[in-house]
């Protein structure tokens, strides 16, 4: 069974909100400013996470995600914050893996240098 798009947006602004708002604030990143949402495929995903994360807070499960077989294609998320020369990635699964029981994210945050690529996503 597939996640669909508007159940994502309600759990995204949920988890958001309630998760990343106050680390936003503690490292003065400032407002979010868009959002980006793609389906990819979850090999792409994680090469990209992998090559492209400068920070990620929760390390641990971030290693749980790189390690994993998951469904073929995921959630991918963007943000964009204001006063930021990067992007916050999430990364959401469709499906409800083991590890998306309780909420469809993947418990882990990617701050990066550059967006994924349109033309690597399917």
């Amino acid at each position: 069974m597939f996640f669909p798009y508007p159940r994502l947006k309600e759990a995204f602004e949920a988890y958001i909100y309630s998760t990343i708002k106050s680390f936003i604030a503690e490292n003065n990143l400032g407002k979010l400013q868009k959002v980006r949402t793609l389906i990819a495929e979850n090999s792409v995903i994680k090469t990209f996470l992998k090559e492209n994360a400068k920070f990620i807070v929760n390390e641990n499960n971030f290693n749980l995600f790189l390690d994993q077989n998951l469904p073929h294609f995921l959630w991918y998320l963007e943000v964009y914050l204001q006063n930021l020369n990067g992007i916050l990635a999430f990364s959401a699964d469709p499906t409800k893996h083991i590890f998306t029981v309780y909420s469809p994210f993947f418990d882990f945050t990617a701050l990066l240098t550059k967006p994924l690529g349109i033309l690597s996503c399917y």
